[in-house]
């Protein structure tokens, strides 16, 4: 391979070119800093040539009527810059978008180079594997699934995926070091989402429950299961009681319009595509495959990393007891299945030698969900990923993606 420097200069012709031959380059040299810096230029090369919509339309919105023009302390002084969120990262993110460009593209560019310096920060924490063993097809294999758990195009949400990136990154930084400031990093999440403070409500559970025994997160997940198979929706009674965020909005804590919202997302789970709304129970199931051969070679156990399973199971538990919330239940569920691969990932390399004269077979069952997490990805977002001018452009090419209508695009809302 190149030195540094060259390899940094030739990213940087390549990029300049044709940026897509440039991610390729940064995923086959995917270790190296440098292929990971373009990495994150890439996104923010395709945040800028995809039209958005939805929540981060409203966000760029809200920064051209709030923050272009106006010095910090009139920003600071409108209560309407709380309406979109009151949490801090988005506002600090438009305030710092705003004072270089107010470009549609610009916006749309550092909102997706935003979420993959997260997501890059999260991967990084697994170099302690990938840098110092040499990767098998089993390892490659969970690697990839990882990556493709979080879909892409969640970047579009500004703000929740985004933290729990970050929180994921310094969950595993602190099980890597045991540096205890990666816990006080922690307590930051919610800064991201106010919902992410569930987060850090499911590390305090979960740390208790290491003390408690086995009994009581059966207990716990027992009855998560009942309360799923109910449709008992406690998140407006959690949000009206619960002082930090029983004024987050009407829409949640009123009966009447709940009652509607209820009965969009039982017809959204009977009505939606069934493989895609059964995207995390198809990955759990083949990680309990993987887990069950990991088991049966006695490659299951590992004082360091289990609290990642741990941390998985009380997630997945909480979700449950959410389920009545199509939005909690889905964003948590997706964080739980997240964990849970990165166990797995953790302790194919940890017991690589218990498991090596079984790699192909375990390496079989590996593939469906690795397929399958990327398939759902690239297929619900075909109309517009595969656009000629993501391919085929550059940063010069002429082409204002902010002219396109939604329906012109063919972007289609996940649910």
């Amino acid at each position: 391979m190149y030195s540094k420097g060259k390899y940094f200069i030739l990213q940087c012709i390549v990029m300049l070119i044709s940026p897509i031959t440039s991610l390729f380059v940064s995923i086959r040299f995917y270790k190296s800093e440098i292929s990971q810096l373009f990495f994150i230029i890439f996104a923010f090369y395709f945040g800028s040539h995809i039209h958005y919509v939805s929540d981060l339309l409203h966000h760029y919105d809200d920064m051209m009527i709030l923050y272009a023009g106006r010095n910090v302390n009139e920003i600071f002084a409108d209560e309407r810059i709380y309406l979109v969120g009151q949490d801090y990262y988005h506002i600090l993110f438009k305030l710092i978008v705003s004072r270089i460009s107010l470009s549609p593209r610009f916006f749309g560019g550092a909102a997706c180079a935003a979420y993959a310096t997260f997501f890059i920060f999260f991967f990084r924490q697994l170099k302690v594997f990938y840098n110092n063993y040499k990767l098998t097809i089993l390892n490659a294999l969970l690697m990839l699934t990882i990556t493709f758990i979080i879909e892409y195009y969640w970047f579009l949400g500004l703000r929740f995926r985004t933290g729990v990136f970050y929180f994921a990154a310094f969950y595993l930084k602190y099980v890597n070091t045991n540096k205890k400031i990666c816990l006080l990093a922690l307590l930051v999440t919610p800064l991201f989402h106010y919902s992410l403070i569930t987060l850090v409500v499911i590390f305090l559970l979960d740390f208790v429950l290491r003390y408690t025994g086995i009994i009581s997160r059966i207990i716990l997940l027992i009855a998560s299961i009942f309360i799923r198979l109910q449709n008992i929706d406690f998140v407006p009674l959690m949000l009206k009681y619960i002082p930090i965020t029983k004024n987050l909005g009407v829409a949640i804590t009123d009966d009447r319009i709940r009652n509607n919202v209820r009965d969009t997302m039982a017809e959204m789970r009977s009505e939606g595509n069934f493989f895609y709304r059964q995207r995390n129970d198809i990955l759990l199931f083949f990680g309990f495959i993987i887990l069950y051969f990991l088991w049966k070679y006695n490659a299951f156990k590992d004082r360091k990393y289990r609290v990642l399973f741990t941390f998985a199971l009380t997630t997945y538990t909480v979700a449950n007891f959410g389920y009545g919330d199509l939005t909690f239940y889905d964003r948590f569920y997706q964080i739980a299945v997240l964990f849970f691969y990165t166990y797995l990932f953790a302790l194919s390399f940890i017991h690589a030698n218990r498991i090596h004269h079984k790699l192909y077979l375990i390496s079989i069952f590996m593939l469906p969900p690795m397929l399958y997490a990327a398939a759902t990805q690239i297929v619900e977002q075909r109309e517009f990923l595969f656009h000629l001018n993501l391919f085929f452009g550059n940063f010069f090419s002429v082409w204002d993606s902010t002219v396109e209508t939604v329906k012109d695009f063919g972007w289609r809302p996940v649910y």
